[in-house]
């Protein structure tokens, strides 16, 4: 429960007036907006779009088994991607069927800044060395 308040109140903090975010987490978005994945670990991912803009979604469990090196599939219906749809990550050059299968379901999406995401990285990587 240590790690689950710090990420909390970082991801609460206010979004400075000039940034394109809105401060409200976003149910969805365009599946067109968002250009790559990064696990930071296994309850967040980092969504990156383009114009410097970047979403955390918390996992609605504990994704066991998720890994950083992991490809990501999401699996949508149309053309936005969603809290509650599935994703699955499989080792990377694995041949279908092979290699750890994590299973796990996006969260909502939490717009944000970069200065943000170094900060939350910090977070995690202090709660992972200790």
């Amino acid at each position: 429960m240590k790690l689950i308040l710090p990420i909390l109140v970082l991801l609460l903090m206010p979004v400075a007036a000039d940034s394109w975010a809105d401060s409200e987490p976003a149910n969805c978005l365009y599946a067109r907006d968002v250009k790559q994945f990064e696990i930071l670990d296994s309850e967040h991912l980092l969504l990156i779009g383009s114009l410097d803009r970047r979403w955390v979604s918390r996992l609605k469990t504990q994704c066991s088994g998720l890994r950083k090196n992991m490809a990501l599939n999401v699996t949508r219906f149309g053309s936005q991607m969603c809290a509650n749809d599935r994703v699955t990550a499989t080792s990377r050059g694995a041949v279908r069927g092979e290699g750890p299968v994590a299973n796990c379901l996006l969260g909502p999406f939490e717009a944000v800044t970069l200065e943000q995401v170094a900060q939350l990285k910090d977070v995690l990587a202090q709660a992972d060395s200790s």
